[in-house]
């Protein structure tokens, strides 16, 4: 790390007026309030991704408000806080719990990187300062500046400690435990007096109140200094990053040595995946895409890492410019391997959640793949917001587009066989599925129309029918806090003449 890029981090920024300071202190407070209200006081789970959704949403809305001077200059922050809404937005819309429990870290983390966007430089070279600040935010910024807000206040207090002041405070100060000596000598002198207060006292949830005050507290103070580090770094500089000194020699033989075994591993693909030699006897297709499918998406990741350290630490040659089109050429044979594979598996099983993620997450890794081969070619292309976008656009997709409804309806279509499996639990030549519950348990109210729709093409006799009369309450157990509970369970009581 360079030695201006050292002090950027060590050295603090000048201090911000006591008057904006408690302007973020009230803020601050605000969120306290709603974050006790909205996720520590409700006591039931059911809405819970709904309030948290809310209040991520309140906060957005706080940060377009402080940093919009900056926002309006920077199209990326826009498109990340739309993202953001997009996400808060398919909490309310489905019902599916995965994509509500990973909605809850990716949120937040979208909203630090709005804020980053909104006080760094704009320029793709600072995109690296964007990262690391990234980092920083979460694991220092709500601590680093809670000192500023006290110092805020100790100096209000001392001024108000000169003249009127002074005096309102001195009595304060002698007047709190005059009072609390003179009411317990009154209590103890009268027993009517003391059976109301105790009486009061009683039906009077004092730990409850003072958790929720706590809470509030302790929010507001991490809020506190996490928005006055924001605001403080709003009005710095940038520096630059560390310089490409890396030997092109050294990573010549890096990258020769993972294309030689590359090489030889796209020769077996090759020859038994995508050509017609066809598999050994004793190894069907199903079981060859099921085995080593995370191994290759571990080497697409390890290869797109020594392909982005090389582009940003290596000196610029010629032989490593070619190196590196060879070793994305070897990454696009891996993907396209996984995703033959899984292709594979999805024909012999059907499509199921475990099958949709990873296969879609493949094809953006694929059009990473060809951003990087483009950056190679135009270096002024900003890559690493290029890739940000695309991983965003791709987890939001899955988050806005109905995936259950989807999967049951090409089930349908390409694999029936699936279908009555989800029911009955019957897979063929697999013993291990007859002791687990049924995968259609797993489906959450998202799939309700389609499953719905796929049953009504059967008999009354069939035992998805049955399935359906007797997991009524299974498919709508979220309750109706969601748009697709609520659409799941009227359609469910129209075609069941039952109220849910």
């Amino acid at each position: 790390m360079m030695k201006a890029e050292w002090e950027r981090i060590t050295l603090p920024p000048p201090k911000l007026p006591n008057r904006q300071i408690f302007v973020l202190m009230g803020f601050a407070l605000l969120l306290g309030v709603l974050f006790d209200r909205l996720i520590v006081a409700p006591s039931t789970n059911g809405a819970l991704a709904l309030h948290w959704a809310a209040f991520w949403l309140v906060c957005g809305v706080l940060l377009c408000g402080l940093f919009w001077r900056n926002a309006l200059r920077r199209w990326q922050a826009w498109v990340v806080m739309g993202i953001t809404v997009l996400l808060c937005v398919s909490n309310a819309m489905r019902s599916r719990e995965a994509i509500s429990l990973i909605n809850l870290p990716v949120i937040p983390l979208l909203l630090m990187l709005y804020t980053q966007l909104v006080v760094a430089e704009d320029s793709a070279e600072a995109d690296p300062i964007v990262a690391l600040r990234v980092v920083r935010g979460f694991c220092m910024w709500p601590f680093m500046r809670l000192g500023d807000a006290g110092c805020a206040l100790a100096s209000v207090l001392g001024k108000a400690g000169k003249g009127r002041g002074r005096g309102i405070l001195m009595g304060l100060a002698i007047a709190a435990p005059l009072l609390i000596v003179v009411c317990a000598l009154l209590l103890q002198a009268d027993a009517v007096a003391l059976h109301f207060a105790h009486s009061l006292l009683t039906g009077l949830p004092i730990g409850q109140i003072l958790l929720h005050v706590l809470c509030v507290v302790v929010v507001a103070a991490l809020f506190t200094s996490f928005l006055i580090n924001a605001k403080q770094c709003d009005v710095q500089q940038n520096v630059a990053l560390p310089e490409q000194n890396l030997a092109p020699s050294m990573i010549s033989i890096v990258l020769a040595s993972l294309i030689a075994v590359y090489a030889l591993f796209c020769g077996v693909q090759f020859a038994y995946l995508f050509g017609s030699r066809g598999l050994p006897a004793d190894l069907t297709y199903s079981e060859y895409a099921r085995q080593g499918f995370g191994q290759l998406l571990a080497v697409a990741a390890i290869n797109l890492g020594v392909f982005a350290l090389t582009l940003r630490f290596a000196r610029p040659h010629a032989v490593v410019r070619g190196l590196l089109f060879a070793l994305l050429a070897c990454t696009g044979v891996l993907l396209a391997s996984g995703l033959l594979r899984l292709k594979l598996y999805i024909g012999a099983y059907g499509l199921t959640w475990l099958r949709v993620f990873p296969y879609t997450f493949m094809v953006a890794m694929c059009v990473v793949l060809v951003l990087c081969a483009v950056r190679l070619l135009l270096l002024k292309l900003p890559l690493l917001r290029a890739v940000a976008l695309v991983c965003l656009l791709w987890y939001t997709g899955l988050a806005l587009v109905n995936i259950e409804a989807v999967m049951v309806r090409w089930n349908v279509h390409n694999a029936p066989h699936t279908m009555t499996a989800w029911v009955r639990n019957d897979w063929p030549g697999d013993d291990q599925l007859d002791e687990r519950k049924p995968y259609v348990f797993t489906l959450s109210s998202d799939a309700v129309p389609e499953l719905l729709a796929y049953c009504q093409t059967l008999p009354q006799s069939a035992p998805e029918w049955m399935w359906l009369r007797e997991h009524l309450d299974d498919l709508c157990a979220n309750g109706a806090w969601s748009l697709a509970d609520r659409h799941a369970q009227a359609l469910l009581s129209e075609a069941f003449d039952v109220e849910l």
